[in-house]
């Protein structure tokens, strides 16, 4: 099979032969990368959102390293 090598601007499973990205190809893998982004941003913003209310109610939210909003169970009960 060889190595899984691409380019990692347009996606293809070659380094094309020294030949530029396929114009095509290139828009629509930056419109996906543009996508995924956005979408990250969306799903960090709603995170904090989240904390803030949480926080705002008494209850110590907190983001955890995987992008969990994380309440301890311990502080629910007082």
């Amino acid at each position: 099979m060889g190595n899984h090598e691409y380019c990692i601007d347009c996606g293809a499973s070659d380094f094309h032969r020294g030949q530029p990205c396929n114009p095509e190809r290139l828009a629509k893998q930056q419109a996906h990368d543009k996508a995924c982004a956005d979408r990250v941003k969306r799903c960090e913003d709603a995170a904090e959102r989240v904390c803030k209310e949480l926080l705002a109610r008494g209850y110590p939210a907190k983001i955890g390293n995987y992008g969990h909003v994380i309440i301890e169970k311990w502080d629910l009960a007082d």
